[in-house]
């Protein structure tokens, strides 16, 4: 005690230094407290990014199944189409035969015949156009497949993304725990 007394400067300044030391250790831990905040809000941000991707992805899913469902659909349309077009090939087929057998008056073969000449001109129209029919289907077909290629492709590539980021998020906090 009385050596305090006797050297107050050198209890000041022991007093000075630990002040010091503590300020320095306070701005330390401020400085890492900032630098953490930093990565959490980039973090945040990436994490909500994704998320946004993968919610696009999701939609994009979504609908990449209801085109798929309308390509089924087309497709048993153009099976029907399929059907009713050999059926009306097998109605021409008949049409045109019983249009040589008939052996009546002139003037009634003349008249099936103009019936059955019509007759076949519509189902050739009608098949012409089931054919056209399904060619356009088929090609709409094959866009929306390959959309749907094309969204599976995107959606696998974010969430590769999205895996990665998750990764480096734990790997972050983890440094930051053990930094602590």
């Amino acid at each position: 005690m009385t050596e305090r007394i006797a050297n107050p400067h050198k209890d000041a300044n022991a007093n000075i230094l630990r002040a010091e030391k503590a300020e320095a250790r306070v701005q330390s831990l401020e400085n890492l407290l900032s630098e953490r905040d930093r990565k959490i809000t980039a973090l945040t941000l990436n994490f909500k990014t994704k998320d946004g991707e993968s919610k696009k992805v999701d939609f994009n899913a979504r609908e990449a199944k209801l085109k798929e469902a309308e390509g089924h659909q087309r497709t048993m349309d153009e099976e029907s189409m399929r059907r009713k077009i050999a059926w009306m090939a097998e109605e021409v087929a008949l049409a045109e035969m019983r249009l040589k057998g008939t052996t009546e008056t002139p003037k009634q073969v003349y008249v099936k015949a103009n019936d059955l000449e019509n007759h076949i001109n519509r189902v050739k129209q009608e098949k012409e156009s089931m054919e056209s029919n399904y060619k356009t289907q088929k090609k709409q077909n094959q866009e929306l497949q390959r959309q749907l290629d094309q969204a599976e492709l995107n959606l696998n590539g974010i969430a590769k993304e999205l895996h990665k980021s998750e990764i480096k998020a734990e790997h972050f906090e983890r440094q930051a725990a053990l930094k602590e």
